[in-house]
């Protein structure tokens, strides 16, 4: 808040400017007189999405035949959580749950992959538009 406190004009009316932080949140504020108080909310929302990134391990073993979760987070550029985000999925063997998904409230993605009976290793690839591609190992064994 700036300022801390302030004085009516000759109108009754104070002000002053409430400049919300960072993080994407609901923010509370409380403006009070003797005797006499209000509370308001404002809800910070993230901004445009800048980046995406893993949330799995770069390397993931599962046995030959199995299944895992793949996981990325959309963030704008403080690293708040983008909702909304379409990302599109690929894998280079075994099978995807979907060939793309959407990001939810906390900023994830996620796909379940699963690999062939027969052992081997994977590429599964991330791709969200304007944000380059991000590539997990999957090792079947």
């Amino acid at each position: 808040m700036s300022p801390a406190s302030s004085t009516t004009d000759a109108t009754g009316i104070a002000t002053a400017t409430w400049t919300l932080g960072d993080t994407a949140r609901v923010y509370t504020l409380t403006a009070g007189i003797t005797g006499a108080s209000v509370t308001m909310q404002a809800t910070a929302t993230a901004g445009p999405v800048a980046a995406l990134s893993k949330i799995s391990p770069d390397t993931l073993v599962v046995a030959a035949g199995a299944s895992t979760l793949v996981t990325v987070r959309a963030v704008d550029k403080l690293n708040n959580p983008v909702a909304g985000v379409v990302v599109s999925w690929t894998a280079t063997g075994g099978a995807l749950t979907a060939a793309s998904t959407t990001t939810g409230a906390s900023g994830d993605a996620e796909v379940v992959f699963s690999s062939d009976a027969t052992p081997r290793t994977y590429g599964v690839s991330a791709t969200a538009n304007g944000l380059g591609t991000l590539t997990f190992t999957v090792v079947g064994q």
